[in-house]
């Protein structure tokens, strides 16, 4: 295929327009019904080449999707920063900077159940110790019950959520 004179003024027949676009005479058709390729106005089998490649190209790049054009760059580029987000997130995980939601719900859960059933315990464990003593050593006993209930939540231990994490991965 030879062109010559002025580039903006090339055409090319719709075979040689598949030809150089790899599509079947079908698709180019459908591309001339779309107003996508461009037939020449002097030559109505004859197709503009330049303008129609840059109507062809824009074409792939964005579509309608009933709002409006999306453009392919702009949603491949949402697409790549979700995928590294979600890929930041996951090396956090592993490193133990950050923990599944659900792992400290369930850890929550479990910590306050076990300081319901203690404190609903107390009751019976001291009726009989507190017994027949003063108000200073009731408010003793019962002050030091409640802080080593309270010391063992504050030594809840976190490492139990990142292998709670890792297990949840390998699910």
């Amino acid at each position: 295929m030879r062109l010559t004179g002025d580039w903006q003024d090339w055409t090319v027949s719709q075979a040689a327009l598949g030809r150089i676009l790899n599509l079947t005479p079908g698709r180019i058709s459908q591309l001339v019904d779309e107003k996508i390729v461009t037939l020449n106005e002097a030559d109505k089998n004859g197709v503009c080449l330049i303008e129609s490649l840059q109507n062809y190209w824009q074409s792939k790049q964005s579509r309608e999707d009933g709002k409006g054009k999306v453009n392919f760059w702009e949603e491949r580029g949402l697409h790549e920063r979700a995928k590294r987000k979600m890929a930041e997130l996951k090396l956090k995980k592993m490193k133990g900077e950050i923990y599944n939601a659900k792992a400290v719900e369930d850890a929550f859960v479990s910590m306050l159940t076990i300081l319901r059933n203690n404190l609903l315990g107390m009751p019976s464990k001291f009726a009989k110790q507190l017994e027949g003593k003063s108000q200073t050593q009731i408010f003793g006993l019962l002050t030091e019950e409640i802080e080593a209930h309270l010391e063992e939540l504050s030594n809840f231990d976190l490492s139990q959520l990142a292998e709670e994490a890792v297990d949840d991965e390998e699910d």
